[in-house]
């Protein structure tokens, strides 16, 4: 392995971490609005 090149172990751990940080903003904003869309569709009274 070369000087300056990240090894597999930190490698890894650096795509997990980026991972994380993309994905959970997604998350919230899925909970969030699945809150949001299920509280509108009892004040509508739509049914299924």
């Amino acid at each position: 392995m070369r000087r300056g090149q990240p090894g597999p172990a930190r490698l890894g751990r650096l795509t997990m971490a980026a991972t994380l940080l993309a994905t959970a903003p997604v998350i919230v904003v899925f909970l969030f609005a699945q809150r949001v869309f299920i509280e509108g569709v009892t004040l509508t009274g739509v049914k299924g």
